[in-house]
């Protein structure tokens, strides 16, 4: 029931905010969203460029989430929690260049 609501408040929100209705690869990706899933994406359709933005945000989370686990589990390297995508390639070279100068030591 309260993913239906969510749909709906979905749906409403791109259409106000995009002037249509959301096409079928979107609203496919609607119909398959648990309410988690579509609590985080209706503040992204207010805020979204265009609709191909809308599940930006959560595929960048993702994608950090998994890097992140990866440099922990095969590398031992911890990186701040708060760190995005775009912040990572930064953070890691900062790791290697500080872990080369300990080995150089």
């Amino acid at each position: 029931m309260i993913a239906t609501m969510l749909r709906e408040v979905f749906r409403d929100s791109y259409e106000r905010r995009f002037g249509e209705r959301a096409p079928a690869e979107i609203e496919a990706r609607i119909q398959a969203a648990r309410s988690m899933e579509l609590k985080e994406w209706i503040p992204n359709v207010i805020d979204a460029e265009c609709p191909e933005k809308i599940f930006a945000a959560s595929l960048e989370a993702a994608l950090t989430g998994f890097a992140n686990e990866l440099l922990q589990r095969k590398f031992g390297i911890e990186l701040d929690a708060t760190i995005r995508l775009s912040g990572l390639e930064e953070q890691l070279q900062t790791y290697l260049e500080a872990n080369a100068a300990q080995s150089q030591q």
